[in-house]
């Protein structure tokens, strides 16, 4: 199976643009916590730089080290949020389309990080 999927709506009836992670390995939280512990937050507080000066758009990431990125703001009402109780992100009144893509782009790179550490974890790498 695979684990931390990106979903990408671009015509969502809400006359939004939805993009939402799901499929959350039962061992998010242990992944969460040691991407924390290895700099997940520097990497992406990085990466988003570049993603607004592709968009032009500026976003703020929050983490936090038990649950990793929390919570991804923009310059408009568009945003993306994690939901614990329902193991997922989510996004919210993103409209425009260099607001789409600029999340897009932050949920997929989180999503990766993700998926590797995840893998670090079964190897026997991390623990």
């Amino acid at each position: 199976m695979d684990w931390f999927n990106v979903h990408f709506e671009p015509f969502a009836p809400n006359g939004n643009r939805d993009i939402w992670i799901d499929d959350f390995h039962s061992d998010w939280e242990k992944i969460a916590r040691q991407l924390m512990l290895h700099n997940v937050e520097t990497a992406m507080n990085r990466y988003s730089v570049g993603v607004e000066k592709l968009t032009k758009i500026n976003t703020v990431l929050s983490f936090d080290k038990e649950s990793g990125l929390v919570h991804v703001t923009t310059d408009s009402p568009a945003s993306f949020h994690l939901d614990k109780s329902q193991r997922r992100y989510f996004s919210e009144d993103v409209g425009g389309l260099p607001y789409a893509l600029g999340i897009l782009a932050i949920a997929n790179e989180y999503a990766t990080h993700m998926r590797f550490g995840l893998k670090m974890i079964k190897e026997g790498s991390w623990t």
